[in-house]
């Protein structure tokens, strides 16, 4: 895998990253939501959360890395609670890191494939950046096996 690939799914990625808003308008960078100091979670200031929506908007290499991997694994009708989608942006990190590619996703960033790729996700909990996807398990281990 190469940067070419990457760039060949940036116009796909970018529909994704619109379409992730649309669906789930708090999305950033960082998931649903900013990263604020434990137990202030609902204080988010405005400056600091459009910031990092732009910065999702700019991360469209991220999303296409992680459309990249999602075309390789399958859905299934029920959310996956065994994993949430901070654990499904390493996965797809270590994927391209065995293609020879160095990759770094941001939550928000897979997040953003994931619902524009057509997958339901369901926030983890209240305060929490992280969301449930209904991706198989049995497919993350025929990809990632042991992990």
């Amino acid at each position: 895998m190469n940067q070419s690939v990457i760039e060949s799914y940036q116009w796909l990625a970018s529909k994704c990253i619109e379409i992730a808003l649309d669906k789930e308008p708090r999305l950033t960078r960082c998931g649903i939501g900013i990263q604020m100091p434990r137990g202030h979670f609902d204080i988010q200031p405005r400056d600091e959360f459009l910031e990092a929506q732009d910065q999702l908007r700019g991360s469209v290499d991220q999303v296409a890395a992680s459309v990249i991997w999602l075309e390789q694994i399958y859905s299934i009708r029920s959310l996956n609670r065994k994993r949430t989608s901070y654990s499904y942006k390493h996965l797809v990190e270590h994927y391209h890191r065995e293609q020879g590619m160095p990759c770094y996703v941001s939550n928000g960033a897979f997040i953003a494939a994931a619902l524009g790729h057509g997958l339901n996700v369901k926030h983890e909990c209240p305060g929490s950046p992280n969301v449930f996807v209904n991706i198989s398990e049995r497919a993350i281990q025929r990809l990632h096996p042991g992990r």
